[in-house]
């Protein structure tokens, strides 16, 4: 059986179009609650300083010079406060249950490694059918808030327009405010400097250009570049202080990691290639990892090695042809532990 077909067809029986259309823009859906998060967030935090100085007046027993009574002008402060409270508690449920939906469909792809194992297929039908339902509900929800959204936003946007409100805003907004001095350690700001990076390039003799599975040593050394390991340390000084500190964190893993449960590795180190190094879009992702996933002769540790989804396919292609002689992106090493007599 091709390994590819089955699962592109498998996982096209579990979805439509339509349901993979909403998979794959719901990155933009995250950033999109984050960003309505902030408006509705700077709405709310200037109603609670015009709030703040209506009561101020209140005990002082001031009044405004605009022809606005105060307990008119607190009314309509707090039914706005109230408001804002609506959309910032509905526009987090939506992104809460947004990501539960992103884990679920997570979990359903890593579920599917069962098939293996021949447990039936419904289950996998009843796990998305479920999920298929979270979906529909969650949009509809959507869709069905945006008039309450949109009519809320309005009468917010008017009450801060108005000119008696704007004016005291405004006033308190002017004053500057104390900067304040946070008590961190002197090395927070550290960089490395050009001349350093320079250095370091300098003492890193060459490129690691061999991908090591060893059973001796119970570890998987992969594949690297100095200019991999330059970026580590231009962009993290904090976290990584030498060559050595990169190679040991991020190019040393047990061999465990990609052995004891090799079909997750398979997903997971493939999921990470093309969302995280290709970034591209969370299905892109699903899709690739599930081809790769249940690729028995493919180890996870090769995936692990790939610098992109080009040199990982081209791999594939040399394996399914058995011509793995033709595959030279990076040297491969298996070192296997010597039976005992």
């Amino acid at each position: 059986m091709n390994t590819s077909i089955y699962n592109n067809t498998f996982l096209n029986s579990l979805f439509t179009a339509k349901e993979f259309k909403f998979i794959e823009d719901m990155d933009s859906d995250s950033q999109k609650y984050d960003s309505l998060l902030k408006v509705e967030i700077a709405y709310r935090d200037k109603i609670v300083t015009f709030i703040n100085v209506l009561r101020d007046k209140m005990v002082k027993g001031e009044n405004f010079e605009e022809n606005e009574s105060l307990d008119d002008l607190l009314k309509t402060s707090q039914e706005c406060f109230d408001k804002v409270n609506e959309n910032i508690k509905t526009i987090q449920g939506n992104k809460e249950t947004s990501d539960n939906i992103n884990k679920k469909i997570v979990d359903l792809l890593i579920n599917i490694d069962s098939q293996i194992d021949n447990m039936p297929a419904s289950k996998f039908y009843d796990q998305a059918s479920n999920l298929k339902d979270e979906i529909s509900a969650y949009t509809e929800k959507v869709e069905s808030f945006k008039p309450t959204l949109e009519a809320n936003d309005s009468s917010i946007n008017a009450f801060l327009d108005k000119e008696t409100v704007k004016k005291y805003l405004d006033s308190i907004i002017n004053i500057e405010e104390e900067p304040v001095i946070e008590d961190e350690p002197s090395d927070v700001v550290k960089t490395i400097s050009e001349d350093e990076l320079n250095e370091l390039s300098e003492n890193i003799k060459e490129d690691n250009d061999t991908l090591l599975v060893s059973e001796k040593d119970s570890k998987v050394y992969l594949p690297y570049s100095k200019e991999e390991v330059l970026e580590y340390l231009e962009q993290y000084p904090k976290q990584y202080k030498s060559f050595s500190d990169v190679v040991n964190q991020e190019f040393i893993f047990p061999i465990d990691f990609y052995i004891k449960h090799p079909i997750i590795a398979r997903f997971r180190e493939t999921y990470a290639l093309i969302r995280d190094r290709e970034s591209k879009a969370i299905i892109d992702a699903f899709k690739m990892a599930m081809d790769t996933m249940f690729h028995h002769d493919l180890n996870p540790a090769i995936i692990a090695a790939c610098k992109s989804q080009k040199q990982l396919e081209k791999y594939i292609t040399c394996l399914e042809k058995k011509k793995l002689e033709e595959f030279n992106d990076f040297k491969i090493k298996f070192e296997v532990t010597p039976l005992k007599a």
